[in-house]
């Protein structure tokens, strides 16, 4: 269907097939994922809320935090649990400060062998050489797809086997 100045409707039908069940099952909980203790700082509690349905899937816990005062605390409490965190995924803007002054003020809290990944809508060029001085590890732009942070968390999954077990935060140093 075609109307001068409203424009063109085409309509057409795709057969799709089920995704068979042995490929399915490959798309399983990975033990060494599920391990995993990771926080989430992010002031917006609809992107915390999409962050933790997308990760759920292939993740252990994911606890969350929506400023960086607040993610403070919960680093305090998780290492006075002998739980510390593995990952720390950011949003750059947070209410109090934004995730370069963040990871600036956790300084050498921060285990070399850790990971601290920031998210964002805005350009990583513009803020790239300074996040990485102090000390992130990893970008990964908004909007999130689980793609996306699946990679950040498998990349974390992939240098963790090649070091020791040394917890990503100390307890004495937070």
């Amino acid at each position: 269907e075609s109307e001068l100045g409203k424009g063109s409707v085409f309509t057409f039908e795709v057969e799709l097939a089920h995704l068979p069940k042995s490929i399915a099952n490959t798309c399983k909980r990975d033990s060494k994922l599920s391990s995993l203790n990771i926080l989430l700082v992010d002031g917006d509690q609809e992107a915390r809320e999409q962050f933790r349905a997308m990760a759920s899937h292939f993740c252990g816990c994911i606890d969350e935090a929506h400023s960086a005062h607040a993610a403070f605390l919960k680093i305090s409490s998780a290492c006075a649990a002998g739980k510390p965190y593995d990952l720390i995924f950011t949003e750059f803007c947070l209410p109090d400060m934004n995730a370069i002054e963040l990871t600036r003020k956790l300084g050498s809290k921060v285990d070399k062998n850790s990971f601290v990944i920031m998210t964002s809508f805005m350009q990583w060029h513009k803020v790239d050489h300074e996040a990485l001085d102090e000390g992130l590890h990893r970008f990964v732009p908004k909007p999130l797809f689980p793609s996306a942070i699946f990679d950040a968390i498998n990349e974390f999954a992939s240098t963790e086997s090649e070091v020791s077990n040394k917890p990503a935060w100390s307890e004495q140093e937070v």
